[in-house]
């Protein structure tokens, strides 16, 4: 059974040591929203989006920000979403903006169109930068900004794809898989600690801006059940939310997947 567990854990790992970061930076409360998806737009095409309507509802909230790349002379992209319900005025909680990287001024804003098939949108700079060339000024590093502030229910979310030029490469993969796939790492540290499954584990620990609370709370559970006399463990019960967080993990038992739970001896799946 260790020997399986240790397997798990190294396949685990070897995953999440390949997924490349390009640089986007989440930053709000609760878990992530933002997800990669497939989705149409008003001329018929599919193409990838980034967006905030991952499964299982809108309510989700954050910002996204893009690695920084230089202003183009015009940025072409497709915009869908929602800003509150369409029988009601917009309110202005979602958007996508383009911000100087340095001033961090605003320099374009799209809104969402109020639909779910994507709209375009052109942004054009191209006299901008002509002027900031005859005055001998440098051109600006600039970046893309998502935002979703609407935690509403229904018509809570937008996306955005189909760039041209594509300015930076989306992340690899989505905040949902990131973080289930972690938490399964964590969990397997848990019931099967070894020296190097904490190891592992400690070595997706530090960007945790795409992990989800649950997800910290699986982490803490394990590092503090492997390695409980260890500083990292007591850092972790010493967090504010320590309590609540392991409170809540005792009370529902985490929801294990059901690969991941130990086999009794009389099970069918255990190991002879």
């Amino acid at each position: 059974m260790e020997k399986w567990a240790g397997s798990l854990q190294s396949a685990l790992q070897s995953w999440l040591i390949q997924v490349k970061q390009p640089g986007w930076v989440r930053t709000g409360t609760g878990n992530n929203p933002w997800v990669l998806q497939q989705r149409s737009s008003e001329d018929g095409s599919e193409g990838a989006f980034l967006g905030s309507l991952p499964p299982g509802g809108e309510k989700l909230t954050g910002t996204l920000r893009s690695p920084d790349f230089d202003l183009p002379d015009q940025l072409e992209f497709w915009i869908a979403g929602h800003s509150g319900p369409t029988n009601q005025p917009p309110h202005g909680r979602n958007v996508v903006r383009l911000r100087d990287a340095l001033s961090h001024e605003i320099l374009a804003t799209a809104w969402p169109p109020r639909q779910d098939r994507a709209l375009p949108v052109a942004w054009t700079f191209s006299r901008q930068k002509e002027a900031l060339k005859a005055l001998g000024q440098a051109l600006p590093r600039v970046y893309l900004e998502l935002v979703d502030g609407d935690s509403g229910t229904a018509y809570a979310w937008l996306a955005t794809g189909r760039f041209t030029p594509q300015p930076v490469a989306y992340p690899d993969d989505d905040a949902q898989t990131l973080n289930r796939r972690i938490a399964s790492l964590a969990q397997l540290v848990r019931d099967f600690p070894t020296p190097h499954g904490v190891s592992q584990l400690q070595k997706v620990v530090a960007p945790t801006g795409s992990l989800a609370p649950a997800t910290r709370a699986l982490i803490a559970e394990a590092l503090v059940t492997a390695q409980p006399h260890s500083s990292l463990s007591q850092h972790w019960r010493g967090r504010r939310n320590w309590h609540r967080w392991s409170s809540a993990s005792s009370r529902s038992r985490l929801r294990r997947p059901h690969s991941l739970t130990r086999p009794s001896k009389n099970s069918p799946t255990a190991p002879r």
